[in-house]
């Protein structure tokens, strides 16, 4: 029924956006090829490969360990809000918004850990675009998120009495 409701033009256009995306669609016959020279990386390939850059940056074993948690973090939530794999080349400044926003709103994440998943992002992107994987970084123009100032520590009781005991031993 759909096929039969669109023109020959419009079919063919359509198909190719679907090869172009590797997509399939129910009732609409589209063969995929996959050639050796896509440079698309499955996201395992491209953390494997991210890991060893970051090896080779000298950066902590914990600190390799938390980037690629937190990439598989946004790599789920991607997923799932997108209803797509995740491929770098895929990733668009409006995701990065979200993403931030979801961390902050949904899942009422400190500053800190909303800076350090996007401080992941951000070096996988930038790694990314040095290799020529993408041709622009999406986190280019993404803030972080300011931290909130503590409220300063008062002393109880015992500390106050303490500290004017000390004072005074002093002005002896």
């Amino acid at each position: 029924p759909l096929i039969g409701s669109v023109g020959k033009g419009l079919l063919k256009q359509i198909r190719l956006i679907l090869r172009a995306e590797n997509i399939a669609f129910p009732g609409l016959p589209v063969e995929i090829k996959k050639t050796a020279s896509t440079k698309v990386f499955t996201m395992n390939k491209l953390l494997t490969n991210f890991q060893h850059h970051l090896d080779e940056q000298d950066l902590s074993p914990l600190t390799i360990k938390g980037y690629l948690s937190d990439l598989g973090h946004f790599e789920g939530w991607f997923e799932r809000v997108n209803a797509e794999t995740l491929k770098v080349q895929r990733i668009t400044p409006t995701d990065v918004k979200n993403y931030k926003q979801f961390l902050l709103n949904i899942e009422r994440r400190k500053a800190g850990t909303v800076n350090r998943r996007l401080a992941a992002l951000a070096a996988l992107c930038k790694w990314a675009r040095q290799t020529k994987q993408i041709t622009s970084d999406p986190t280019e123009n993404i803030k972080g998120v300011a931290s909130v100032a503590r409220s300063p520590k008062w002393l109880d009781k015992h500390e106050q009495h303490a500290l004017k005991r000390a004072i005074e031993n002093d002005l002896e």
